[in-house]
């Protein structure tokens, strides 16, 4: 009856939609990121996690590690509003040229995307 249990949990746990007691002790434990998320699809356009983690670094004075940048993928954490806008702008032209947008078009959504400078949530 337990096994019954266990394999029909399962895929609930590969989604992430179960919280296994190791997780309830500590919540920040790894667990598969959305793949549709700000973080992701940033931390992909770039060749690699150690070099999005220095150009962020780099860009807004900060010094994150690659875990704070799976924390924010995983959901663990939130960002601030500034590496937000960081993110953002420097994925949105990657997938809005892909679809054929112009650079005017682009810098213009952009603009219209970045969280106001005091919104630090």
């Amino acid at each position: 009856m337990l096994r019954d249990q266990v394999i029909s949990v399962r895929p609930f746990l590969m989604m992430g939609l179960v919280v296994t007691e190791k997780q309830k002790r500590n919540p920040g434990l790894p667990k598969e990121p959305r793949k549709d998320n700000i973080v992701t699809t940033w931390r992909e356009t770039r060749p690699s996690l150690s070099v999005a983690r220095d150009e962020l670094n780099q860009a807004l004075g900060t010094s994150y590690g690659s875990s704070r940048i799976g924390e924010w993928e995983r959901g663990a954490r939130q960002p601030t509003a500034a590496a937000l806008n960081y993110m953002i702008a420097q994925t949105l032209p990657v997938i809005l040229e892909e679809h054929g947008l112009d650079a005017a078009d682009i810098e213009a959504m952009v603009n219209r995307l970045t969280l106001t400078k005091d919104s630090q949530h």
